[in-house]
């Protein structure tokens, strides 16, 4: 007859909110409104892995899943960094740095580009075209967010 061992171990991917309370100052503006971040991803299970990162921080996460729909939700408020996502159903996602960039309302706004994509030209286009950072799938969690406190306390 077998035996099974048991271990009382458990572990969580996510942190407790408790051990991983961001700072108010980089959650939250002067007058204390919590920071808005863009996610402009077209796949839901990066838009879900950015949410679980991101709320229990404290940040405000909205999603985009095209460039158009990007458009849109940034000419209607203003956010206070975009994660973008290079390869879009509707187009390059760097061509939206340049547009953001281009614009008054928008050129201060933080962008940290993240994708799929490992090549250094690509990486190296996104900084010159004003990304604060590029970013390779698979994020490493804990580099992603001090990554994003970086980027929010900077001005690019």
């Amino acid at each position: 007859m077998a035996q099974t061992s048991y271990y009382p171990w458990s572990f969580s991917l996510f942190p407790s909110p408790q051990a991983v309370r961001a700072p108010r100052s980089l959650t939250t503006d002067a007058d204390g409104r919590k920071k808005r971040i863009l996610c402009v991803e077209d796949n839901q299970a990066s838009q879900a892995l950015v949410h679980a990162i991101l709320e229990v921080l404290g940040f405000i996460i909205e999603d985009a899943g095209t460039l158009e729909t990007a458009r849109t939700r940034l000419s209607a408020g203003r956010f206070d960094l975009v994660l973008l996502d290079i390869n879009l159903p509707d187009g390059n996602g760097l061509d939206l740095v340049g547009e953001l960039k281009a614009n008054p309302a928008t050129g201060d706004v933080p962008i940290i580009a993240v994708s799929g994509l490992s090549l250094e030209s690509v990486r190296q286009t996104a900084l010159h075209l004003g990304c604060c950072a590029y970013v390779t799938k698979p994020i490493r969690v804990a580099g992603f967010v001090n990554l994003i406190k970086q980027c929010l306390s900077q001005t690019c």
